[in-house]
């Protein structure tokens, strides 16, 4: 699948460079179909249209084809509007459907629209210019998708076994669950979740237990556990709300890093 991927990849940014382009959509559809998850779709989508772009600007400009009155009007409206953007907090999956449909539109035009393609450079009136501009500045400034989603059930294992398994088949990139993580009768988070992980993380509980043993003895008895479901992360955390907050201060050192690992994304 790594090979196909990065081969994918080569034909993608070759094809789209050879006739100018930095190959932005395509990255974003390659990634879509190779099931990235979004939060690393449009860092990574953005940074090889940068290269690849880069090349043939330079190409372009060095040919003598670059004129900036094409391109101020485009530039006033879109700079601003992808920082909008960028602010808009929407989840996977409409995040999806939007890219969907801008591809469609594209590929649409380039076999439906005669002449859509031409060899020479029409000047856009300014107004229409600035329109456009913000509409592609927007829609491109969308980044990481979030949806954030809270439920609260009773100490019942069924019941909460039915929302784990709905959040890991719709692969949301994190759950954290509260509460029940004692070795009391009705305590029976981690006993519902262990089940479910393909992979448990260990180390992240048991250094946070140690840490807050030292001072709170009574935090040792926690039996909180974190690990991975498919491409989803999972946290039981304590009920206290102090305890959930010392939890997450260290929980959040290692998300970014966790990401990235389970998308096979090398840092090293």
């Amino acid at each position: 699948m790594d090979i196909l991927f990065l081969v994918s990849l080569f034909l993608v940014a070759f094809l789209y460079s050879s006739v100018g382009h930095g190959g932005g959509t395509g990255y974003l559809a390659l990634l879509a179909l190779f099931g990235v998850a979004p939060v690393f779709m449009k860092s990574t989508a953005l940074t090889l249209n940068v290269f690849v772009s880069s090349i043939a600007f330079y190409s372009y400009c060095k040919a003598g084809y670059f004129k900036w009155k094409l391109i101020i009007p485009f530039l006033i409206s879109s700079i601003p509007f992808a920082y909008l953007g960028a602010l808009t907090q929407i989840n996977a999956s409409t995040y999806k459907i939007i890219l969907g449909v801008f591809l469609l539109i594209a590929i649409g035009r380039m076999l439906l629209v005669h002449n859509a393609i031409t060899e020479t450079s029409k000047k856009m009136p300014f107004l229409p210019a600035l329109t456009f501009g913000a509409i592609r500045g927007f829609f491109s400034g969308i980044g990481r998708p979030v949806s954030i989603e809270n439920y609260k059930i009773p100490d019942d294992k069924k019941q909460l076994g039915e929302l784990l398994n709905l959040s890991i088949d719709i692969e949301d990139d994190i759950i954290f669950t509260t509460g029940g993580t004692g070795i009391g009768s009705r305590d029976i988070t981690p006993d519902v979740i262990k089940p479910l992980l393909d992979k448990e993380i260990s180390g992240i509980m048991e250094m946070i237990r140690v840490k807050c043993g030292i001072q709170f003895p009574n935090a040792l008895v926690s039996r909180s556990i974190a690990g991975v479901a498919v491409k989803t992360l999972i946290y039981s955390l304590p009920g206290n709300p102090k305890a959930v907050k010392e939890y997450v201060e260290v929980i959040f050192k290692t998300v970014e890093h966790s990401f990235r690992m389970i998308n096979n994304i090398d840092e090293h």
